[in-house]
């Protein structure tokens, strides 16, 4: 994996809630997505409430990525120290980090896709 999660600053505000990871090493984000698992009863449950894939985009290891819930305009920002804070949008109008939700950094190293149509 080239991410690493950090955390999610301003968990209690969802107009600023925003997942942020480090990138250990080069690489591009379109490899890679996000989900939440949400919890019953204190209990993990299996069902993934919201799904985030990153575009193509190349980020360069000592960058940062940055992952707002809002909506906005994904960009680039140069920082101090000669990394990158490459910043992404979700589009949702609510709160995904919650005080017991856990962020999972997924891998997609193949998939494929299939229409499935009604036997109707």
């Amino acid at each position: 994996m080239i991410l690493k999660i950090l955390g999610v600053a301003d968990q209690e505000d969802k107009t600023k809630q925003c997942l942020r990871l480090k990138v250990i090493a080069d690489g591009n984000l379109s490899d890679y997505a996000i989900v939440d698992t949400t919890f019953k009863d204190g209990i993990p449950s299996n069902l993934h409430q919201h799904y985030y894939s990153f575009p193509n985009h190349p980020v360069k290891d000592g960058d940062f990525v940055w992952l707002y819930s809002t909506s906005g305009t994904n960009k680039t920002r140069s920082n101090v120290n000669e990394t990158t804070t490459h910043v992404f949008y979700w589009d949702l109008d609510i709160s995904v980090w919650n005080t017991v939700d856990t962020a999972h950094l997924l891998q997609i190293v193949d998939s494929s896709d299939r229409k499935i149509e009604s036997k109707k």
